[in-house]
């Protein structure tokens, strides 16, 4: 009997052991005065597991820890100041005082801001309150190296200092092209490493400086506002583990990018020149008409030559679309039989780093004058080839070598008439609605990534699922890829469009220098840019939103205006491209991963979808 109790009393223990240690994964704990049922989070200290009654625990994708445990273990200092609710933290000279919920802190002395996610909280776990604080920010305020282990799901914190370059960038300002373009001038104390990715996708140039941490400010995150017709803002990480800054340059349009290094090496010029994708006959106002599209800036110079008759204008600040030359024969719209356009090489009449387009309109036979009408449209120059009472002032060069532009390369006609008008659809089934599902990236297109986890995988994986859900609620659904393949931004909208789709949803993960970043926002043209839409965008890109939201549980950043993305302008049906979230978050990289996460994305664009038709089709 004593032997059967024996045996007994073990499988108590080992029961009693086993929920103990399921149940230490999770916890309750009061914060903001409410009580949170959350996670706890393994923690090590320079390799050696971190010990603590009062264990770290995730909030808000962030994994927090309490101050004391972790600054102790690296032997600083914490003092507390109950009056005003400030911890200050002492280590190798640096003074670091964090406020309870302020998004105010101070090192040495210097304010700092801190994301209203990241700030201090009082935290009360088993009757005990802490001071707690996002790991990642406390490691960066030291100076020291935070990591996490997605597989083990361990966080850790190296208490030896990122390496200090002897080089750093002092500053990065605006300058003006050839045509008072903004420009970013970057520049340096010692010569400058880097590497230089342009993502068209995201409208982002992203340049990491090897060996040079960035030396702007007293924050590791920092951003610089533009007031640009072309640059948004800039983002910059003073340095990561290897000491390296990162740059990134968010564009608000389409551009070509060019980079020019200083002969010391120690100024580094990134500059963005209106990307020409076509040159192609129109109509504007009943007139026979020429489209340059893509010219966002409208500083060129026009010139009407004799012996022979022709007209030339150059475009500032241009490249044309792959590189490549326009030679249109027999073009026969109003007196212009030929277009011929090519790269320029600057001559007297330019700085010799000017970027410029030459388009060259030759008549037909036996016409000898002719006037033209230069009209800006959005992003488009519109060559009107009519006799107006009012022409416009034209600047006479002596133009140089004309008959030289080369034949090498034609450009895809992509333009459509700007202005399209028809009835609204009218259907009885839902099987009568076409909906074209686009996997962002693929082949050489790669997109952001993690460690080896790529972007592309990502949006693929979620496409294929969206395509199942859109066809089990009886949608007539497109693929744009269905494997890893590339396909052009232009092409893409090409196939949305000739398949007379009704709606177009792009697949795509989002990326950011600040590691806290996360949530879903949905990109969307807005309708007041001027480009071919039948219809309003925003509710659909909002209905897309609110059925993801729903369904993921997710931070909600909103429906965000995007008139610079090819596949979102260049498409003419309801379209919207979703951000599905933050590869640079760890916390939220474990949930895109994972095939269940991938599943409620599809699930909540599909509902949104079906909620947009029935309000917009009424079925």
């Amino acid at each position: 009997m004593k032997r059967y109790m024996k045996y007994f009393l073990l499988i108590c223990v080992l029961l009693m052991w086993n929920t103990k240690s399921v149940s230490a994964d999770s916890m309750s704990i009061k914060i903001d005065n409410q009580i949170i049922k959350t996670s706890t989070v393994n923690v090590e200290l320079n390799g050696a597991r971190m010990q603590s009654e009062f264990p770290a625990f995730l909030l808000n994708d962030r994994t927090f820890i309490p101050i004391r445990e972790v600054t102790e273990y690296f032997k600083a200092e914490v003092k507390w100041d109950g009056a005003t609710n400030t911890a200050t933290i002492l280590k190798d000279g640096k003074e670091i005082k964090l406020t309870l919920n302020s998004t105010k802190a101070y090192v040495n002395g210097v304010e700092t801001t801190i994301s209203s996610d990241s700030i201090a909280k009082m935290a009360v776990y088993n009757s005990e309150g802490k001071t707690v604080v996002p790991l990642r920010l406390l490691s960066e305020l030291l100076g020291y190296e935070v990591g996490w282990n997605s597989q083990t799901r361990v966080a850790s914190i190296n208490g030896s200092t990122a390496p200090v370059s002897t080089n750093g960038i002092v500053s990065i300002e605006e300058t003006n092209g050839s045509s008072k373009a903004k420009q970013v001038k970057i520049k340096s104390t010692g010569p400058i490493d880097y590497t230089i990715n342009h993502n068209q996708d995201h409208n982002t140039v992203t340049i990491v400086t090897k060996g040079s941490q960035i030396n702007i400010g007293n924050q590791q995150f920092g951003t610089i506002q533009f007031n640009s017709e072309i640059i948004d803002i800039v983002e910059y990480n003073r340095a990561d583990a290897n000491g390296n800054g990162t740059i990134v340059i968010h564009l608000k349009k389409n551009v070509s990018v060019r980079e020019k290094l200083s002969a010391d090496r120690k100024e580094l010029n990134i500059s963005f020149t209106n990307l020409i994708t076509n040159i192609t006959p129109t109509k504007y106002d009943g007139k026979e008409s020429i489209i340059v599209s893509g010219v966002k800036t409208s500083e060129y110079n026009i010139m009407k030559l004799d012996n022979p008759f022709r007209y030339v204008i150059d475009i500032k600040d241009a490249t044309l679309y792959n590189g490549g030359s326009v030679n249109k024969n027999d073009v026969n719209t109003g007196f212009v039989k030929n277009i011929r356009a090519s790269q320029f090489v600057p001559d007297k009449n330019y700085h010799e780093d000017d970027n410029i387009v030459r388009i060259v309109l030759d008549p037909k036979v036996g016409v000898d004058d002719a006037e033209v009408k230069i009209v800006k449209s959005g992003d488009d120059l519109i060559l009107v080839l009519s006799s107006y009472e009012e022409i416009i002032s034209s600047t006479i060069l002596d133009p140089g070598d004309i008959e030289s532009l080369g034949e090498s390369i034609l450009i895809p006609d992509f333009s459509k008439p700007n202005i399209i008008e028809r009835e609204k659809k009218k259907v009885s089934n839902i099987s009568e609605l076409v909906v074209v599902v686009d996997a962002g990236h693929g082949g050489k297109q790669p997109g952001t990534s993690k460690g080896d986890y790529l972007e592309k995988e990502f949006n693929l994986d979620v496409a294929l699922k969206l395509e199942r859900k859109l066809k089990n609620l009886g949608f007539t659904v497109k693929m744009i890829r269905t494997g890893d393949n590339s396909v052009d931004n232009f092409e893409r909208a090409n196939i949305a469009n000739e398949s007379m789709a009704d709606m177009y949803v792009s697949i795509h993960a989002n990326s950011a220098l600040n590691p806290d970043a996360s949530g879903i926002e949905v990109l969307y043209y807005p309708n007041d840019t001027g480009a071919i839409k039948y219809e309003d965008q925003s509710p659909f890109a909002k209905s897309i939103l609110d059925g993801v939201v729903r369904s993921t549980g997710a931070k909600n950043r909103g429906i965000i205006k995007r008139p610079d993305l090819i596949v979102l302008k260049n498409t003419q049906m309801s379209a919207a491209l979703v951000e599905c979230g933050f590869i640079s978050n760890e916390a939220e990289l474990d949930k895109l991963k994972s095939d269940a996460y991938q599943d409620l994305i599809a699930e909540g664009i599909a509902n949104g979808i079906r909620n947009y038709t029935k309000s917009n089709y009424g079925i």
